[in-house]
């Protein structure tokens, strides 16, 4: 009985194993401690759902004062998500 192996495998037509944008920047941060990003609110709840599965407390989700986010000028961002503890992987 002969046994083949082919290695030249389709990629695959459904999108499952592809990295969400949030999980690329939640690991790209998680190493580093006190680092921060504005966030819109329209991609608060599904940042927030995302966060709570891969930094499972490492992190805080606030909102941003009035005040800076005028003097800033992140008018996107009224919403603040920080890394509060480092990630050691």
């Amino acid at each position: 009985m002969t046994i083949e192996f082919y290695t030249d495998i389709p990629a695959p037509v459904s999108k499952r194993g592809r990295k969400g944008k949030w999980k690329t920047l939640l690991e790209d941060m998680a190493p580093h401690a006190n680092a921060w990003i504005p966030i819109s609110p329209s991609d608060r709840a599904s940042l927030s759902r995302s966060a709570n599965i891969y930094m499972k407390g490492k992190y805080s989700l606030v909102k941003a004062d009035q005040e800076w986010v005028q003097e800033s000028g992140h008018e996107d961002g009224t919403y603040i998500l920080t890394i509060n503890k480092q990630d050691n992987q």
